[in-house]
């Protein structure tokens, strides 16, 4: 461990300001999503979350936007849940990579993945998840000695567990891999509470997933597979790094795979554990072979959000072990700083999506309604878009123009 020096501090100060801005920004200008309009229209607005729960309904989230409508329906509060949680992420990997060599190339690859970055800017359950997972990891990888840093990471992987139900799988693998250490450390009672908190919410959400799976027709996911496909994105996790263009994510994620293998005589030297890739490995077998058994679609690209944090805190443990000062590695380092902040802008769209490009409606034309010339009377053309109707609903509340479209009358408020 070596205290990073001040002009790699002062640089990733920079970033993260430039990061916490554009979490902002791209909250408020980025038009309301489909799902997001669904979330909100069918369980936000009725204050329902317990009705069956299907895939739209990430209940953190949906409980979080609950809360945060009662101040006002706007993008922006409805989204504020997810905003909170990302400034956390990105704080957290301030807060953990300036303890560490090669500070700035780790804050890059903890915060530059795109698609992850959107999801702290989108009122969806898998930004939560991702972050609250991260936060449990660290607060156990950075104090494992302390008695109740299990117990403390045990809230946070409950709240990840209930943002997105497949979350409890590295929730699963973790406290299979540590139970030895945590046993050797005899500290079996807070171990057996953690485990009792976090399988009690593992077998519920179990219990929703195996519910979704058989009656949301809807249930995101892969569903024509090969081998080769896994191979060449890495097991899905190389479009997490660019999800447009899939190659360059997994050619950028193959780069710190290889300094990652390269680190292992070095880990090895210095008895360092491989606890982290365990954790991360028995995951994402398990992760591919319950859909496999199931005979259900298999995960990709946002289903893989929450286990992303494991593989950056593996990726990032190996950056460790390479010498910031070896004069071979510092082009390579400065080379991959540069690819991530490249492909994070060439990918960062402010006010569209890469899950929802496909059906975005603008909020103007949303709520602009027509006349219809035989009957005088007025309509709305995006009749059964949620984006549109959420859209129109804000028109009302803020006493706006809008047409009711019951009877065909246009309804000035002003």
């Amino acid at each position: 461990m070596s205290q990073t020096s001040q002009n790699e501090k002062k640089l990733i100060k920079i970033l993260l300001t430039s990061l916490v801005v554009l979490i902002l920004l791209k909250s408020q200008i980025n038009p309301f999503t489909y799902d997001e309009a669904k979330t909100f229209l069918d369980f936000v607005r009725p204050k329902d979350v317990f009705k069956f729960s299907i895939a739209n309904n990430h209940l953190v989230n949906s409980l979080s936007m609950i809360i945060t409508s009662t101040i006002d329906n706007s993008v922006f509060m409805l989204r504020l849940p997810n905003i909170l949680t990302g400034l956390i992420y990105i704080f957290t990997s301030y807060l953990l990579c300036i303890k560490y060599n090669n500070s700035l190339l780790m804050f890059t690859l903890f915060c530059l993945s795109p698609l992850l970055f959107e999801f702290f800017t989108l009122a969806r359950g898998y930004g939560i998840a991702a972050s609250c997972l991260f936060l449990g990891s660290v607060i156990y990888y950075e104090n494992k000695d302390y008695k109740y840093s299990l117990l403390i990471s045990s809230f946070f992987f409950t709240i990840s567990i209930y943002s997105i139900y497949i979350s409890s799988i590295y929730v699963f693998s973790f406290f299979v891999i540590f139970a030895w250490s945590e046993f050797k450390k005899k500290n079996t009672i807070i171990f057996l509470i953690s485990s009792l908190i976090v399988g009690f919410s593992s077998y519920q959400t179990t219990r929703w997933m195996i519910g979704v799976k058989e009656y949301d027709a809807y249930l995101y996911g892969l569903e024509n597979y090969n081998f080769s496909y896994f191979l060449k994105s890495i097991f899905g996790f190389g479009p997490l790094f660019n999800p447009y263009y899939q190659n360059i994510g997994s050619l950028i994620l193959a780069a710190f795979l290889f300094i990652w293998a390269s680190s292992f005589k070095s880990r090895i030297d210095s008895k360092d554990t491989f606890e982290r890739e365990y954790v991360l490995i028995f995951s994402v077998v398990l992760l591919y072979l319950i859909p496999i058994l199931l005979d259900s679609k298999l995960p990709q690209f946002r289903l893989l959000l929450p286990f992303l944090p494991g593989l950056l805190l593996v990726l990032s443990n190996s950056l460790n072990f390479v010498n910031p000062s070896d004069k071979k590695l510092i082009f390579i380092k400065n080379f991959l700083i540069f690819v991530l902040i490249f492909n994070f802008l060439f990918t960062f769209k402010l006010d569209n999506t890469y899950d929802w490009r496909w059906n975005k409606v603008e909020p103007k034309e949303a709520i602009k309604f027509e006349i219809d010339l035989d009957t005088q009377k007025c309509y709305y053309p995006y009749i059964e878009n949620p984006v549109a109707e959420y859209y129109r609903l804000l028109e009302v509340e803020k006493n706006k123009i809008y047409c009711n479209e019951d009877n065909g009358k246009i309804i000035n408020q002003n």
